[in-house]
């Protein structure tokens, strides 16, 4: 199977879920998450804003800000995405695609020690492979970015056996599912 038939084919099964089993699922992810952080004295988080069926991060964003986890969150521009510092999900507003993203004069991440990105896909390994959505955004950010400390966040369906990274794709540091954490290459 091609990458983009296993693409394909996982993200309807995510369109699918139950509802309920979702939101059980996301709560799930989101312990996870906030035991790391804290376990790892993680001080700030870069997190995608959850669009559509992706694993919900709103509850991770609200939980890092409530624990005094600064939490940077992506805008596209142009062709590059930018992470921005935000205090609350107010501040944000539907940008590139529909996918909610900080607005206003705020202050850009330039950096910054005991730093966890949390990234989206559509399909992961456990060694850390990920399929993206094919546009490349997350490979390029973390291209120049190699010292952040990655974690993919999915389903436990969405994990695949082996994924054949290419040569620009980066592999993640953890993969947190509802049901574990595996350990990535990087």
């Amino acid at each position: 199977m091609t990458k983009t038939e296993l693409r394909k084919q996982i993200l309807k099964l995510r369109d699918a879920q139950d509802p309920v089993r979702k939101s059980r699922a996301d709560g799930a992810i989101c312990k996870r998450v906030l035991d790391y952080l804290i376990d790892n004295h993680i001080s700030t988080v870069m997190s995608y804003v959850s669009f559509r069926s992706e694993v919900d991060t709103c509850g991770i964003i609200e939980g890092c800000l409530g624990l005094g986890i600064r939490v940077a969150v992506p805008r596209v521009e142009d062709t590059y995405m930018h992470f921005y510092y935000i205090c609350s999900t107010d501040s944000l507003i539907k940008g590139y695609m529909g996918i909610y993203e900080p607005v206003g004069d705020l202050v850009r991440w330039h950096g910054s020690e005991h730093t966890l990105m949390l990234v989206p896909g559509s399909v992961f390994d456990r060694r850390g492979n990920r399929i993206g959505f094919g546009r490349g955004y997350y490979d390029r950010f973390l291209a120049d970015h190699t010292d952040i400390t990655t974690a993919g966040l999915c389903y436990g369906f969405q994990i695949a056996d082996e994924i054949q990274p290419e040569e620009w794709d980066v592999p993640m540091n953890l993969v947190i599912t509802e049901e574990s954490i595996y350990g990535g290459l990087r």
